[in-house]
């Protein structure tokens, strides 16, 4: 697959590595990708990002659909000649083009959490928040954050999901809207994806009873709070339509 060949996304994520190394690696990868907490429509679009799997760009399309159809139209006019910048490369289309939706979402998650992530291909495109953070205070990483994988991997796919799906909007309608807008679906779509996982958590408890507790493992109530009420993403909402709401 081209993003294992040299300079694909995720030959870089592996370089330097022997090749014991560079397999465990693409194995943790590909964990963040097929997650199975994850839906299985969140499933394939991370699957189709991770390995560049969307019909876009110069290599499956001539003439403007090569091109990103925002950044073209903001340019207001038509191609003279190649301009490979704004190629709707998967990059492009998940990376560089949605800067701004990536900023406010990466920011409210630094707000709720303390953990301050930077943008960069690995964390936009893989899911990937190995690289160095910062907590609120700005200090290097001194707080561990690996309990909240499950709910970064629902927001991190909600993300990818509504980006591709503004993509489409915009293709067929031609009329922008703007970063808070679609910021606002990828809301949505988490509050849906957490109270879908509370019901599941809920009812494997309720099915199995307290003495299978233990056994519940990944899927207990108590793991689900600890990942999502303690670490401030949410909040129990009680006699409220949803019984889990995100802290926006």
């Amino acid at each position: 697959p081209r993003p294992l060949a040299p300079g694909g996304r995720l030959a870089e994520c592996m370089s330097g590595r022997g090749d014991a190394n560079q397999r465990e690696e693409l194995r943790r990868l590909m964990k963040l990708v097929h997650r199975p907490v994850l839906p299985r429509a969140l499933r394939e679009t991370k699957y189709k990002v991770a390995m560049g799997g969307y019909s876009v760009g110069p290599n499956r399309h001539a003439g403007d659909d090569r091109y990103c159809a925002k950044c073209l139209a903001a340019r207001r006019m038509r191609p003279r000649a190649d301009m490979p910048e704004i190629f709707e490369t998967t990059e492009h289309l998940f990376h560089e083009c949605p800067r701004e939706i990536w900023e406010k979402v990466l920011k409210w998650w630094g707000d709720r959490t303390g953990e301050t992530l930077t943008r960069n291909k690995e964390l936009t495109l893989l899911g990937d928040r190995t690289a160095p953070a910062k907590d609120r205070a700005g200090r290097g990483r001194l707080t561990s954050f690996a309990h909240l994988e499950e709910p970064f991997a629902l927001l991190h796919s909600a993300t990818l999901q509504a980006i591709w799906k503004e993509r489409g909007r915009f293709r067929v309608s031609k009329a922008p809207r703007s970063p808070e807008a679609v910021v606002t679906d990828v809301k949505r779509r988490l509050q849906s994806l957490a109270n879908a996982r509370y019901a599941w958590v809920q009812w494997w408890e309720e099915w199995h009873g307290h003495e299978k507790r233990k056994e519940a493992g990944e899927h207990s109530m108590e793991m689900f709070e600890n990942r999502w009420i303690d670490s401030g993403i949410a909040e129990i909402a009680d006699g409220q339509k949803v019984p889990v709401r995100i802290r926006w």
